[in-house]
């Protein structure tokens, strides 16, 4: 109540004060209008916010400089300066793309330029090209248009133009590895690609697998060329792709297979990019993501040129495959906020060298740096919960014989893989925290294995296919242990089942797909219960023991009989 009544306060202050104004000579417009009194006060307070927040951002830069000796102060150390200041979460710094920094603060969406000091407030993203396009599409309600010709009207909530450079090219043909198929290109007219409107870039295409379903506006084009038509297809032809200020999300593979693409500026008003987005566009060097992007999809950079990538704190999930096969990459920074580093996300990214996992991360999924032959750095966080089977294979990391310990790789508590031909007994080393998907897999000569304390995680399949896992006398009634740890069980198991008492932890997927399983027993011994660890059983209850302080994602997954769950408040 006592909330309302400021609230009408307040509104009566505001009406007595143009009241006043009215009655000393000054008419309604001249408070109200956009050019008004009130108007030009909201203004000159925004600019005033804007001069501090430009203040800010200068001596912050200076605060750095001074550290480095006058060096050119990077991302990371202007972002460090600012938390400092300004107060951490209330700016995001990113790269642009070339030397320079851009700065958002949070809390205007105000964003700012940074070129070696110097300081201006970023201008927005517009069509600067007028009416004299070539071709158009239009997207309204969740629908394409037809093409579009010059001299039609092309009115939407969202527009396509291309306009003509005047310059021919031939651009660069690719293949497209799914199927293996080679698609090359004929000289032709360069265009330049503008998008503007409110709203989204709808999706392109649809797929089921590696076969493309549907296809609307120039992928459509792309499309039938791929299939054989004569004539060509306008985006390897787009030299230059300008996503302007008001769009809000990039369509599944709205620019798929622009091989001459070459510049390309996205608005900071973009928040999604979707899959396939700029797959085959194998000429794309400098790409600045936007500081409020949130999801990056699966193969959304696929095969491109992109030499340095910043993801920002925005996003959380980088999608599968979406910087495969980008042998050009040197410098990824990964910013605080990322939580999922998806399958064969970086695969075959042969130029890089180091990669700094933030704390924010806590699931690297498989393959995830697979083949990035020239990766010889490696820093984890001392946060990751899942670590899938063979993230560094064949990097220069892995390949490094200095870096096993008694046929054994480890990158600091985390054990991430063994070698094959590894026999006999073996201890994991005290304080490793976490054992990689498939780390032992088809150690077909591993007998033995000793697990410490200190492992609170065991990944899927971990022990798969091992001396180990195939000697009858390590089961107990149809469930594999290691000391205090339950690797697994036999997917015939049925019935009722009790963990063994002093059981620890039950690994990720130990139960998984035991459809027959419809009752598990845990003793308080118990304290951690893996990601998908009883997914897809046929538990119709289950009750979890107070001595649980942990349950990972997934874990009743598909039990499709599970009717009721006690958990405990021990569980965070």
């Amino acid at each position: 109540m006592l909330k309302n009544k400021k609230g009408i306060t307040l509104i009566a202050l505001v009406v007595t004060i143009v009241v006043l104004l009215i009655l000393a000579g000054v008419s309604i417009n001249l408070v109200l209008d956009n050019n008004g009194i009130i108007a030009k006060s909201k203004d000159a307070r925004n600019s005033a916010i804007e001069s501090d927040e430009k203040e800010k951002v200068e001596m912050a830069y200076v605060s750095a400089a001074l550290k480095k000796l006058g060096d050119t102060v990077t991302a990371e150390e202007l972002q460090e300066e600012l938390d400092s200041s300004v107060g951490t979460g209330k700016t995001d710094v990113t790269t642009n793309g070339d030397d320079t920094l851009n700065v958002l603060f949070s809390d205007t969406e105000h964003n700012f330029n940074v070129d070696e000091g110097k300081v201006e407030k970023a201008k927005p993203i517009t069509n600067n090209y007028g009416e004299d396009w070539e071709v158009a599409w239009t997207y309204t309600n969740g629908v394409w248009s037809n093409q579009i010709n010059k001299g039609e009207k092309a009115e939407g909530d969202v527009v396509a133009k291309f306009y003509k450079t005047g310059n021919r090219v031939k651009p660069d043909g690719f293949t497209w590895r799914d199927t293996g198929d080679v698609f090359t290109f004929e000289e032709g007219d360069e265009y330049r690609l503008v998008v503007e409107g409110n709203g989204p870039i709808g999706d392109l295409g649809t797929a089921e697998g590696t076969n493309i379903t549907s296809a609307f506006a120039w992928f459509l084009q792309s499309v039938m060329y791929m299939k054989g038509a004569t004539n060509t297809c306008i985006m390897p032809y787009v030299k230059e792709l300008v996503i302007c200020d008001g769009i809000t999300s990039i369509g599944n593979y709205a620019f798929c297979g622009a091989s001459g693409l070459e510049k390309l500026s996205i608005a900071n008003t973009v928040t999604n990019i979707g899959n396939f987005a700029f797959l085959y566009d194998v000429n794309l060097e400098n790409v600045k993501l936007p500081n409020k992007i949130e999801n990056i999809g699966h193969n959304a950079f696929r095969e491109t040129k992109i030499q340095n990538i910043t993801i920002p704190n925005s996003v959380t999930i980088i999608g599968d495959y979406a910087f495969e096969n980008c042998t050009g990459l040197t410098g990824v920074t990964i910013s605080n906020g990322v939580t999922s580093i998806c399958d064969y996300a970086f695969e075959n990214c042969t130029g890089l060298t180091s990669i700094t996992i933030p704390h924010s991360v806590t699931n690297i999924d498989e393959y995830a740096f697979n083949s990035c032959t020239g990766l010889t750095s490696i820093l984890f966080s001392n946060n990751i919960k899942h670590l899938g089977e063979a993230v560094l294979n064949n990097t220069a990391y892995y390949n490094n014989d200095l870096n096993w310990e008694n046929d054994i790789l480890y990158i600091d508590k985390y054990l991430v893989d063994a070698k094959k031909d590894i026999a006999g007994s073996r201890t994991v080393k005290n304080g490793t925290k976490l054992i990689a998907d498939g780390a032992f897999s088809s150690c077909e000569s591993l007998t033995d294995i000793t697990i410490p304390d200190s492992v609170t995680s065991i990944g899927e399949g971990a022990f798969f296919n091992t001396a180990y896992s195939k000697d009858d006398s390590n089961w107990e009634d149809g469930i594999l242990y290691i000391g205090k740890y339950l690797i697994c069980a036999k997917e015939d198991i049925a019935g009722s089942r009790t963990v063994k008492n002093g059981t620890k932890l039950i690994a990720n997927c130990a139960f998984y797909c035991c459809g027959d399983l419809t009752d598990i027993k845990m003793p308080n011994s118990v304290t951690s219960i893996g990601e998908s660890a009883f997914c897809k059983t046929g538990l119709t209850n289950i009750t979890i023991p107070n001595s649980i302080t942990n349950i990972s994602a997934n874990t009743f997954n598909g039990c499709i009989s599970l009717t009721s769950i006690t958990i405990p408040d021990s569980v965070t």
